[in-house]
């Protein structure tokens, strides 16, 4: 624990320096500090917006399914309504054509979609307390067969889908109890419903909303969960195919309501239900969850196109301003960095920095006046290095001459270009062509060519018919961090030094002489006058003296 504790110690404090010396990497921070949350408001209202649109979708397709229910319903009421009307004139026996044209035009101005006539099948009048006859509903149709039990319901009632005994048509019965002027119930009337008139009507209630876009599939289901209404009647009184459970228990329950799940073909699919109000009926409408929830799902996505357009623009800006600003001010750093070391740039990167320099803006200004100050520098320090006495020689580490001076041309008696690039042994060799010295000079140089220490040794050349006395000193050139990277050879005249130092010599030996002479009387007078077997006459001591 304590080792992963220090390793991640020192990655943070690595990754700190390097924060703090790169450019790049604070840029790139300070911007992901400024567009993560950006990125993030951003998608969070996307995913708000688009659950309030899915909501708003859901709640209106939720209201189409009310709707239907309804008119339905309505459609359903009105047709009880017409056999009662029709039950009532048919016990009168006022059935004359005028009765029945005006009762006709009353059911056709009643408010649905079609005239609740269409949906009769065929109707009868049961009396109290007959009891329900296979032959009138059979026994799947209820779940209870005795009228005097159905009286007990108070309202009318509707059947589950089934076939007519008599017309083997799709039909649901539906039995309607009446009442006197007493409240006593004294009869039914009893009804078929034409499921195929009603589908046609459900057909007809589609047609009133816009599905330009999409389009929506509606059925209305029983409570056996088989088909009563649908725009295919040719599926009249089958089990739906794909149906969720789940949609067909809420369909047929009091509460409208919607609910995506997944269908029989894989796709997600938006369900709405809604129960038709005096039946054990439910209508389901459905459309695919792509073409429902499109403008939701359009808005997410432009939302996350434009999170991934901030961090796109965002990288892009990244990488140009690292392209632009950043990279050159790294070739200006490695550029100053050589001009304070004296060590030369790659050629390569010398040619990066020259192009640099041909920039407009205030980068390229930067890197122009950058160059001609170092090649200034430059300039000044070889014109002094060409202004020496002595003549110089630097070689690498290979050694091959990378620098030569004016003095060394001259010393040589070659050009200054052919001296450059040569090997170090063939400018010496050319330096001692004709010297008596040339065997132990390179002896010398070969013995001490590791020594950390500088070389210093002198010979003689003959140059333009006359003698020359040369003193050669080799020394090494090391980088910032002390790296040997090649050495350096200076050879100076010390012909006048030589001459002086004989001059010297000479001029000593001249004046011992001169002096040696009269220094020798001198001792003699005074040997004689201390010598004690002689006395001398006071005149002979001051002429001695």
């Amino acid at each position: 624990m304590g080792k992963i504790r220090l390793s991640l110690r020192g990655l943070f404090r690595r990754l700190t320096r390097r924060f703090r010396r790169d450019l790049r990497f604070q840029i790139a921070f300070f911007y992901l500090l400024f567009a993560v949350p950006v990125v993030i408001v951003v998608l969070l209202f996307g995913e708000k917006t688009n659950d309030r649109l899915r909501t708003e979708v859901m709640n209106a397709d939720t209201a189409l399914a009310r709707s239907i229910a309804q008119d339905l319903g309505l459609n359903l009421t009105n047709a009880r309504y017409a056999a009662q009307e029709l039950a009532r004139y048919s016990r009168t026996g006022n059935v004359d054509p005028v009765t029945l044209e005006a009762l006709y035009n009353r059911f056709n101005l009643a408010r649905s979609l079609v005239n609740p006539v269409t949906l009769l099948g065929d109707w009868w009048i049961v009396e109290n307390p007959v009891p329900l006859g296979l032959d009138v509903v059979p026994p799947e149709a209820f779940p209870f067969r005795d009228f005097a039990r159905m009286s007990q319901l108070g309202g009318p009632i509707i059947s589950k889908g089934r076939r007519s005994i008599q017309t083997h048509q799709p039909v649901a019965t539906s039995i309607v109890p009446l009442w006197d002027e007493r409240e006593e119930f004294f009869e039914y009337v009893v009804s078929n419903i034409r499921l195929v008139a009603l589908s046609k009507a459900l057909a007809l209630l589609l047609q009133e909303y816009p599905q330009e876009n999409f389009a929506f599939d509606a059925v209305v289901i029983d409570a056996a969960r088989h088909i009563v209404a649908y725009p295919d009647t040719s599926l009249l009184l089958t089990s739906p195919i794909g149906l969720p459970d789940a949609v067909m228990n809420a369909a047929l329950e009091e509460k409208p309501g919607s609910a995506v799940y997944l269908a029989s073909n894989d796709v997600e699919t938006l369900y709405s239900y809604a129960p038709i109000p005096g039946t054990d009926w439910g209508v389901i409408i459905s459309r695919p969850a792509d073409d429902a929830f499109a403008i939701a799902n359009a808005f997410t996505r432009s939302m996350t196109i434009v999170a991934s357009l901030f961090i796109v623009v965002g990288i892009l800006f990244w990488l140009a301003l690292s392209h632009q600003v950043i990279r050159p001010l790294e070739k200006l750093a490695a550029f100053g960095q050589s001009i304070r070391t004296d060590e030369p740039l790659p050629r390569t990167e010398r040619e990066k920095l020259i192009v640099l320099a041909h920039r407009s803006d205030q980068v390229g200004h930067l890197t122009d006046t950058l160059v001609r100050m170092q090649a200034a520098i430059d300039a000044r320090l070889d014109a002094l290095i060409q202004s020496l006495r002595d003549a110089l020689i630097l070689e690498n580490l290979e050694g091959k001459v990378i620098y030569a001076n004016r003095q060394m041309g001259l010393l040589t008696e070659r050009a200054v270009d052919e001296i450059e690039g040569a090997p170090v042994e063939t400018v010496l060799s050319w330096i001692l062509a004709d010297s008596q010295d040339a065997a132990r000079v390179l002896t010398e140089l070969e013995d001490n060519e590791r020594s950390p220490a500088a070389i210093i040794t002198e010979f003689d050349v003959l140059r333009r018919g006359r003698r020359i006395s040369l003193r050669l000193q080799v020394f090494n050139v090391t980088d910032s961090q002390g790296a040997l990277i090649g050495r350096g050879r200076i050879f100076s005249d010390v012909t006048a030094d030589r001459e002086i130092d004989r001059m010297k010599s000479r001029l000593v030996s001249t004046v011992s002489h001169e002096l040696r002479t009269p220094l020798a009387s001198i001792k003699g007078y005074a040997t004689t006058l201390l010598a004690e077997d002689v006395k001398w006459s006071p005149q002979a001591q001051r002429e001695f003296l």
